[in-house]
């Protein structure tokens, strides 16, 4: 296992790449932009940043300070770190001895979606909860989930969430607000009712704006939905459910949809059990998600399979950790 500490240095000061670059051991990332830095934070040990000095891309500055908040990696100032770089090294040094080699991954815009015929139920509220948390848990970076679907919020009930949270009309509406978290993940319920009130337009703007803070948004969409904006996805998925063949149905039929709108998407089968495999070899699916029963517990582990199709070297980095979700803390595994 590689125990070489990896270090960004996103600051336009010479003497940080000096002692950096002095240190035969030590692996640097440099980045000049704030999007530079969003990519490369979890792939890092610790970060040396000087905020104000880096050019803006799609992020903000004010962007980059809510999201370098909110993750786990640690960073500081150039002024900081020249105080005491040996200090800093050290520490870095003794935190990539302690876990594998970290792996950033790239910012991103997923739709988890079922066809409004199929009746819902197929588990992608829950599914979106599940990768949300692992993916926070594991990398340390921002993540949200939000929704688009008709009635009352599933996604407020599902996580117990207080009847006054935030909801994205009220996002929307007010910028000064921010989303309620849960386990540390950023929530964007919709009540459909009043979520009408405004236009697609607007929930596209403020999309667009979470996506400067998130690096991972994960949206539950009921198709078509009058609300949805579309445009801010870059990652589709299609959820069914493996022992009710009208979903499996209406998701090859909702990917020819969308495929015929430019669109690329592929089909997640959930509450996959032994007995399906036969109906379905015949189907092109992405990938099958196993029943699980403690899935309500939305503690992270059916994660993997989400953050597989998103992120295909997911298993071969994070998952190489030998660390586990159990309630929200890390164990590791026999």
């Amino acid at each position: 296992m590689n125990t070489n500490p990896t270090i960004l240095a996103a600051t336009t000061d010479s003497r940080v790449l000096e002692v950096l670059y002095g240190q035969p051991d030590i692996h640097i990332l440099e980045a000049h932009t704030t999007d530079g830095v969003q990519r490369s934070l979890g792939a890092c040990h610790l970060a040396v940043v000087d905020a104000g000095h880096l050019l803006e891309g799609g992020l903000t500055r004010d962007d980059l300070a809510a999201v370098l908040e909110k993750a786990s990696t640690p960073w500081l100032s150039t002024g900081d770190f020249l105080a005491d770089p040996e200090r800093h090294l050290a520490w870095a040094r003794q935190a990539a001895r302690s876990r594998d080699a970290r792996q950033g991954f790239a910012p991103r815009t997923v739709a988890l979606l079922s066809f409004a015929g199929s009746g819902g139920g197929v588990g992608k509220t829950t599914l979106a909860l599940h990768a949300a948390r692992r993916f926070r848990h594991a990398t340390g970076l921002p993540a949200l989930v939000g929704e688009f679907c008709f009635g009352a919020s599933g996604l407020a009930a599902l996580t117990a969430s207080e009847d006054d949270i935030p909801q994205l009309y009220d996002l929307a509406s007010d910028e000064t607000l921010e989303p309620a978290t849960w386990h540390d993940v950023s929530l964007a319920p919709l009540d459909y009712a009043m979520a009408r009130l405004l236009r697609r337009q607007d929930y596209e703007a403020w999309y667009n704006r979470a996506k400067r803070r998130h690096t991972l948004l994960l949206l539950d969409v009921t198709w078509p939905n009058d609300l949805f904006p579309a445009g801010v996805v870059d990652r589709w998925l299609i959820v069914a459910h493996a022992g009710r063949r009208d979903t499996l149905y209406s998701a090859l039929r909702l990917r020819e949809l969308l495929q015929g709108e430019g669109y690329t998407a592929d089909v997640l089968v959930n509450f996959y059990h032994r007995g399906d495999g036969l109906f379905l070899s015949g189907m092109d699916y992405l990938a099958r998600i196993p029943q699980h029963g403690n899935a309500a517990r939305l503690s992270g582990e059916l994660g993997k399979y989400v953050l597989d199709a998103i992120y295909p070297n997911w298993s071969a980095t994070m998952e190489r950790r030998r660390l586990r979700l159990f309630g929200g803390r890390r164990k590791e595994a026999a």
